[in-house]
């Protein structure tokens, strides 16, 4: 592993995506956050300082695992939940964030339909070389929430971790993209990104709706 790049990483994921967890309004909510199992022991110690801190200790769960996670997040998910219940599942990077009020915005919109896949359309976009704000409109699925029946005796893989952001609204029948007013999902744009960037389609915002939605300190 390239100790330089996990450490610009790690910056990203500390600036915007823990913010994004201790701020939530909503509680009874898991972020499981994967790790390679070759993350540098200093890194390790830097995300240990995060799983103890109080508004984080109920919340961040952090498995470093190979290739088949999904065996791991079932064993999260059948530890936090009983059999047959309904979860929600959120994809997001760890250079992406979310405003305080999404897991209680996302919840309003929760069906019972196994398979049942959830975008809001509304995304904000921090560009950071300009240090600049922007609202666009994605309606392919970037984030990404899948409703999923939980089975203890069954196997565990969802497609929202494996498949590209637009694969649901292609391919599955049960897609509501949500035309939210208030952004509720930041991309992040920045020097080590390899798909992202700035649209001709965006909208310039104030920085300070970011701060406020994101809860994010730029400084």
């Amino acid at each position: 592993l390239n100790e330089d790049y996990l450490n610009q990483r790690m910056q990203l994921f500390e600036k915007y995506y823990i913010p994004s967890i201790s701020s939530q309004k909503a509680e009874n909510f898991k972020a499981i956050v994967l790790f390679h199992p070759d993350t540098p022991d200093k890194i390790k110690e830097k995300i240990k300082a995060y799983q103890n801190r109080e508004d984080l200790k109920d919340k961040l769960i952090i498995l470093y695992t190979p290739k088949e996670y999904y065996l791991l997040v079932k064993d999260v998910i059948q530890k936090y939940t009983s059999n047959k219940s309904w979860i929600i599942i959120t994809r997001c990077d760890n250079d992406d964030g979310f405003a305080f009020d999404y897991i209680e915005t996302l919840r309003n919109y929760f069906v019972p339909i196994n398979g049942y896949y959830i975008n809001f359309k509304k995304h904000g976009r921090f560009v950071s070389a300009e240090n600049k704000y922007y609202e666009y409109n994605d309606s392919s699925g970037h984030f990404l929430s899948y409703v999923k029946r939980f089975y203890s005796n069954k196997p565990f893989a969802v497609e929202i971790f494996s498949q590209p952001h637009n694969w649901a609204k292609r391919n599955h029948p049960n897609f509501l993209n949500i035309k939210n007013k208030k952004t509720v999902c930041l991309e992040v744009v920045h020097d080590l990104n390899v798909v992202n960037g700035k649209n001709e389609r965006d909208i310039e915002k104030q920085n300070n709706e970011m701060l406020e939605r994101f809860k994010i300190n730029l400084t």
